[in-house]
């Protein structure tokens, strides 16, 4: 079990978004941020991904740049058009940064 036990009590809790349309990477990030007692919500595409942004509080949303139907990029774009403040994680061997 990889969980820390003396983790910061701000991180006991967590909600994540993840939004990923490769299934292994999805498992992956879904055991390893479980493992730490996150809460984890999986959205396969970027049109998913805004819409469950928009309905639920997330501490961090973890994004995959090349998404279907709405890119990351555009995802990141919008949600920082409409405020958003969590942090966000790009991932695809690209970095990318929000603004």
């Amino acid at each position: 079990n990889v969980a820390n036990t003396d983790l910061n009590p701000f991180w006991l809790g967590m909600k994540i978004l993840v939004v990923e349309d490769d299934g292994i990477i999805v498992q992956t990030l879904q055991i390893l941020f479980s493992s730490y007692n996150y809460a984890v919500d999986i959205a396969a595409d970027g049109e998913a991904g805004l819409q469950m942004a928009e309905a639920f509080e997330y501490d961090l949303i973890v994004l995959d740049i090349g998404l279907p139907k709405l890119d990351g990029v555009s995802l990141c774009q919008k949600l920082r058009q409409q405020g958003a403040q969590q942090p966000t994680t790009k991932s695809h061997r690209a970095e990318c940064r929000c603004r």
